[in-house]
């Protein structure tokens, strides 16, 4: 049986048997039953919330982001707004580029990929966001 669930701080967990794990991989632990329903709550839903995100380069980085707490192979998987991937194309121009119309793209190498934009509802509002895959993102902090 696999369930999903978010905790206190809005992070997914997914339920296996008795066993919990970070969604989409990571360490699982044990728990009784009466412990794990005390302290999380089912997550039937995909809430994104603003945090900040950073790379291990460039340094001090921290750029805002949505996230609804899913994670990949322990690395924070976020929605960029459009102010952040300009921030990231002027910080790293030989590898991010964003065009007049807002399509980005990664030059990674000798390869061009593009950018996925999606629009989430967060707050009642539409946000067109980007995604960059295969990006290690590390959590800042929580707005």
């Amino acid at each position: 049986m696999h369930k999903t669930y978010r905790d206190k701080d809005g992070n997914l967990i997914e339920i296996v048997s008795i066993e919990i794990a970070p969604h989409v991989g990571g360490i699982s632990r044990a728990l009784s039953w009466d412990r794990f329903s005390g302290q999380y709550a089912p997550a039937e839903d995909q809430a994104y919330r603003l945090v900040h995100v950073t790379l291990e380069e460039p340094a001090d980085l921290s750029l805002p982001a949505y996230w609804n707490g899913k994670r990949w192979n322990k690395w924070v998987v976020p929605e960029l707004p459009l102010s952040s991937i300009l921030q990231l194309a002027q910080l790293l121009p030989d590898v991010v580029h964003v065009d007049e119309a807002g399509v980005a793209v990664v030059f990674d190498g000798q390869e061009v990929i593009p950018v996925a934009t999606t629009v989430l509802q967060v707050d009642g509002e539409a946000i067109c966001t980007y995604y960059v895959e295969g990006w290690c993102w590390e959590l800042v902090t929580t707005i």
